[in-house]
């Protein structure tokens, strides 16, 4: 067996590190629409090659479950960025405009039984525009104490942004200097196509991790989220994590602005009981 079934086999079982991870996690995953999201496009994207492989073997064409499998990850990967993106025009318009060139692509250029090039194509462009901006939302928030990769919405955004730029000049190669591919070429094609996907499913898994059980994660969301560390609120957890997940840059200002207040009425009130703001305004 050559080393492209070898990537090919990894590519498909590589999607079951981010999807064990959920499952594993399920009462917190459950609790934010983000991670049901992420959850169902995991799901679609093991059973579309499961099923897959099991056509190929079959020597029956599989292309059918390709085009859908790719149809599912727009909408899903459109409705997480929906939730990550403040105006949500942006998302609306993007999906009215993938529509209509599906329509058109199926109807005049390329048939639903032939690979979508085009749409794929297409859907990148959108997808990596979805990237820009969320990309610019979280620039917002850079100087905060919260960091990009401590939100799965980041870490969705690494995923897109590394699984669609290869892939974008991968498909409109194909479709402009090899709408037809021999078996070979095909092979190396795809070939490219699995280690870019084995990249995407291992920035997936490692986002899922990083944001459900690191103690570090768990300490950032009670100290931000919540203002204070208690026993008593660790039921509270997984709630918090999907408040997180969807807390906007203003949010997380008015977060920081109410932190910074209360830590001078804290140090105001110290002051008064030690007798050090008498000291402090002669000082002054």
């Amino acid at each position: 067996m050559s080393y492209n079934y070898y990537i090919a086999v990894a590519s498909s079982f590589s999607v079951l590190l981010p999807l064990l991870l959920m499952v594993f996690s399920l009462h917190d995953q459950l609790q934010s629409p983000m991670r049901r999201a992420l959850g169902i496009l995991l799901l679609a994207s093991g059973l579309s090659d499961a099923i897959s492989y099991t056509l190929r073997e079959m020597g029956q064409s599989n292309i059918v479950f390709i085009n859908s499998y790719y149809i599912v990850q727009f909408l899903a990967l459109s409705y997480i960025y929906s939730i990550i993106i403040p105006d949500k025009k942006w998302v609306y318009g993007g999906v009215i405009l993938f529509t209509v060139f599906l329509g058109i692509n199926i109807l005049f250029i390329q048939s639903f039984t032939k690979f979508q090039g085009w749409m794929i194509f297409v859907e990148g462009i959108i997808l990596l525009g979805y990237a820009g901006m969320s990309s610019l939302n979280f620039l917002q928030v850079a100087h905060l104490s919260i960091t990009l990769l401590d939100r799965l919405a980041g870490w969705i955004n690494l995923a897109v942004i590394f699984y669609f730029i290869p892939n974008l000049f991968l498909f409109l190669i194909r479709e402009l200097m090899f709408p037809e591919l021999d078996t070979d070429t095909a092979r190396t094609y795809w070939s490219f196509h699995n280690c870019v996907n084995i990249l995407k499913n291992i920035l997936l898994a490692l986002g899922i991790y990083y944001t459900t059980y690191t103690r570090l994660r768990r300490l950032k969301i009670f100290t931000y989220v919540m203002g204070r560390v208690s026993d008593d609120m660790a039921g509270q957890i997984p709630k918090q994590m999907a408040e997180l997940d969807t807390i906007t840059p203003d949010e997380w200002r008015e977060w920081e602005q109410w932190k910074e207040e209360r830590r001078k009425l804290l140090n105001q009130t110290k002051n008064i009981i030690t007798g050090d703001s008498d000291r402090n305004y002669r000082k002054n």
